[in-house]
């Protein structure tokens, strides 16, 4: 099951600033996406999936990015 970001960070016990460090953005770029409705790009997106093992997932932080088409172009970049 998916997980908004603030319940990531709840359910692990991440703090928001260890978080930031993790994907290697600032303390308040995350309380943004927290508190804000910001949101981040695809690349951040992808730093975040990452980071939580995909228990975020780039859809849920930023649905107006065409995810069906980058993640077909991350598989075909990869073969």
């Amino acid at each position: 099951m998916h997980k908004t970001l603030d319940q990531y960070l709840a359910d692990t016990g991440t703090t928001p600033t260890e978080f930031a460090r993790r994907v290697g953005c600032t303390q308040g770029t995350i309380w943004q996406i927290l508190n804000t409705g910001f949101k981040p790009g695809v690349f951040l997106c992808l730093r975040i999936e990452r980071a939580t093992g995909g228990a975020v997932r780039g859809e849920g932080l930023n649905p107006t990015l065409d995810w069906p088409l980058l993640r077909a172009a991350a598989v075909a970049e990869a073969a």
